[in-house]
């Protein structure tokens, strides 16, 4: 951006202060009318005559791209997530409920028996959150 702006102060200094700048904005406001007439390429054609073969230039500049130095995840920079440390074979797998992440899965939804969900989740959930259908009552499971 700065090598653009250089570039235009010193084309405005080789033109006399800055003056061209000012008589091609007329010459761009004057032209408008006429510029939107007529096929695109002619409509191109005037608006790139109007601002200068620079803007063309600029445009076509490449970016040196910069490579991400690490792939770094939030537990990795010590960030809080606000979630409970759990072994990431839990997660929303076995053991942990898959709407909140933060209690032990002790419900199972009626008719379909999916067994996803803790007691404050499930008081509020009236779909199976697994398979969408509707739930007509949490049951709380026992094992044998």
């Amino acid at each position: 951006m700065r090598s653009w702006q250089r570039r235009c102060a010193g084309q405005s200094e080789s033109t006399g202060g800055g003056g061209d700048l000012p008589r091609r904005v007329e010459r761009l406001e004057a032209s408008f009318g006429t510029a939107t007439e007529g096929s695109l390429e002619e409509r191109v054609g005037a608006i790139e005559r109007l601002i200068g073969p620079e803007a063309g230039e600029a445009a076509e500049q490449h970016l040196p791209v910069t490579e991400p130095l690490a792939a770094v995840s939030l537990a990795d920079a010590g960030l809080d997530t606000g979630r409970p440390a759990a072994p990431e074979s839990t997660m929303g797998g076995e053991t942990t409920c898959i709407v909140c992440f933060a209690r032990v899965k002790s419900h199972a939804a009626v008719p379909c028996g999916h067994l996803c969900a803790c007691g404050p989740c499930s008081e509020l959930m009236r779909e199976c959150p697994y398979c969408r259908e509707p739930v007509m009552m949490w049951m709380v499971p026992r094992p044998v």
